[in-house]
């Protein structure tokens, strides 16, 4: 009751600041009168678009007969009613001048840890788009290497067992549910899992309220962070698949609808994802060096990896690709080795990435000339970030008799500093 006691105050005191910037920029700064009447258009015409979308995932959880997924779209669509009846009475009592609003785009941002819907929003100034003419065969199975803005889904299949999913998270929090009863333990290692978690934010957590829009996973005291959009949901079902060593060709989606032609000049003018713009501005061919690329399918034929079967990954972090530098790190000369607290690597493992480090033996030159002269090191090494570290104990013997300029490697001593 506190908590939600708090949240009502704080809403007020939030929405009575909001009044008085309104009325100052009525009242003081007019030239800024068409821009506020752009933006409460906009707010209005999010909260009625949501509330539409909110209406139609009802009614196709309603035919499901999901009455419990249900009656959270219920809900909400009462509360969007609620606040826009309340933001009407306000609105009209400050003496907002609608006949002044124009019509405004609303577009999303892309962000990689700030996730949006993939409904985009289109110009008001088109007729009321009429979504079934975009509904697609929901028996055509796609791989997750697919590109699924502007989509929504129907079902998904593991192992060739169908499960209905309506929505983007549906899907996730499912997938979840399956894997965490096939291992519990793998499932709960995702909480303490860097490579399982953002850089900014948690995608598992037994702390619902460290999440965003957090959904609790049947049978474990585990929430799973649902605010994501298409392509990242599909990101981190890729990521659950590695943790199980679950081949990715196991996994299909089935879409109900695909608006993508609502949408040709947003896609034309997005930037490429990262691992696009990697493989674009490095021009690396990973095909070349992978023994297992078959030239005539296009496809990975590595037993071993997810991709086994389906389109070669192309991701510097295969590791396939990795492997085969693994066979390169005693003759590879480093650059750079970064030096970390021996107690650190073997706790935590990267310090990049988290993931676990391999023990390696590597060689690095010493002196110049004809004096020069190779001595061997212990150190570790990460696949993923394809980066090797020392111990701060092996460092501090290596360099105890030696002029640092004569060595042709750098130690990075990042931590240290």
């Amino acid at each position: 009751m506190t908590i939600v006691f708090s949240k009502k105050i704080f809403l007020l005191i939030f929405f009575e600041k909001i009044l008085s910037i309104i009325e100052f920029i009525q009242n003081e700064t007019p030239e800024n009168q068409e821009l506020l009447d752009k933006a409460i258009g906009a707010l209005e015409e999010v909260l009625q678009r949501e509330q539409d979308l909110v209406d139609e995932n009802a009614m196709n959880l309603l035919r499901e007969r999901d009455y419990d997924n249900m009656q959270k779209y219920v809900d909400m669509s009462r509360t969007i009613a609620s606040l826009q009846a309340s933001m009407k009475d306000i609105f009209e009592k400050i003496g907002v001048d609608k006949s002044k609003e124009k019509k405004v785009i609303l577009r999303k941002s892309v962000d990689k840890e700030v996730v949006e819907d993939d409904m985009e929003f289109l110009e008001d100034d088109q007729k009321r788009i009429n979504y079934e003419e975009y509904r697609v065969d929901e028996t055509v199975a796609h791989d997750l290497m697919t590109d699924f803005r502007y989509t929504k889904p129907a079902a998904f299949s593991l192992d060739e067992i169908r499960y209905p999913a309506r929505m983007w998270k549906q899907m996730l929090v499912k997938t979840c549910e399956i894997l965490n009863q096939k291992n519990n333990k793998t499932f709960e290692e995702f909480l303490e899992d860097k490579f399982m978690q953002g850089k900014t934010r948690k995608y598992f957590s037994r702390n619902e309220e460290s999440l965003w829009n957090p959904e609790k996973i049947k049978g474990s005291n585990i929430y799973v962070e649902t605010n994501l959009s298409a392509n990242s949901t599909r990101d981190m079902v890729m990521k659950m698949l590695d943790k199980y060593r679950i081949p990715y060709a196991a996994f299909k989606v089935y879409l109900s609808k695909d608006l993508n032609p609502l949408h040709k000049e947003d896609i034309k003018n997005d930037d490429l994802d990262e691992d696009q713009q990697e493989f674009k501005e490095e021009n690396l061919n990973m095909q070349e060096i992978c023994e297992d690329y078959d030239f005539k399918t296009g496809k990975c034929l590595q037993e071993e990896s997810p991709y086994f079967a389906m389109e070669c990954c192309r991701r510097k972090s295969c590791k396939y690709i990795q492997h085969h530098k693994n066979e390169q790190c005693k003759k590879r000369r480093y650059e750079k080795i970064y030096v970390y607290p021996k107690d650190l690597l073997r706790k935590n493992g990267c310090p990049e990435c988290g993931d676990t480090l391999e023990n390696k033996k590597i060689q690095v030159k010493y002196g110049n000339g004809e004096d020069a002269k190779m001595i061997n090191l212990n150190a570790v090494y990460c696949q993923r970030c394809d980066e090797m570290y020392i111990t701060e104990g092996t460092y501090n013997a290596f360099i105890s008799d030696k002029d640092k300029n004569k060595m042709e490697t750098e130690f990075v001593l990042d931590f240290f500093r």
